[in-house]
């Protein structure tokens, strides 16, 4: 009977094709929606930025977005072209660079508020990635800023007609004789 069936689907008269009883065909979503994978990987960064000082890992990302690890793997890698693992480092690193340039919060804290496992791990994945420790990042780093933001007010005060005077506007006013 079986092979009848099959025969009968190939070479059934009058160009009749059998379909053994199913209705319709159903695509799955992942295989036909391109857009579902560009909302799930830009979903997927920005909780990894969001959440970056937390423990975070590809399984605990899926989990977040309803998921499987796989599935959010395959989007992530299409549209950044990095995995989620290294995409996680990349952003806990940009956020001690962040700390390091802009505030005063000791080094030894830092790796913690960023997410990282061990102070030891941090120190050889910064290091690997910036070619400095982050102590030296920081000093190279926090003095530019400073120089820059001197430089800026320096520019900005030789520019003032005042030259000098923050409010050229506001001693013109007081110089200026009152109005009767």
């Amino acid at each position: 009977m079986h092979n009848a069936q099959c025969e009968g689907a190939a070479g059934a008269p009058g160009g009749a094709v059998e379909t053994f009883g199913v209705r319709r065909v159903v695509e799955r979503m992942s295989t036909t929606d391109a857009h579902g994978s560009l909302s799930r990987a830009v979903r997927a960064r920005d909780y990894i930025r969001t959440h970056t000082g937390e423990p975070l890992s590809v399984a605990a990302v899926a989990k977040k977005l309803c998921c499987s690890t796989r599935m959010l793997q395959k989007s992530y890698k299409a549209v950044y072209g990095i995995t989620v693992r290294d995409d996680i480092a990349e952003a806990r690193l940009e956020k001690a660079k962040r700390l390091l340039a802009e505030t005063k919060t000791p080094v030894g804290e830092i790796p913690e508020l960023v997410g990282f496992e061990s102070p030891l791990h941090s120190a050889r994945h910064f290091k690997a990635r910036t070619g400095m420790s982050m102590s030296d990042w920081r000093r190279q780093h926090q003095a530019s800023a400073a120089g820059t933001q001197a430089g800026l007010w320096r520019e900005a005060l030789a520019s003032s007609p005042g030259r000098g005077d923050p409010c050229p506007a506001l001693r013109a006013r007081r110089s200026s004789p009152a109005i009767p």
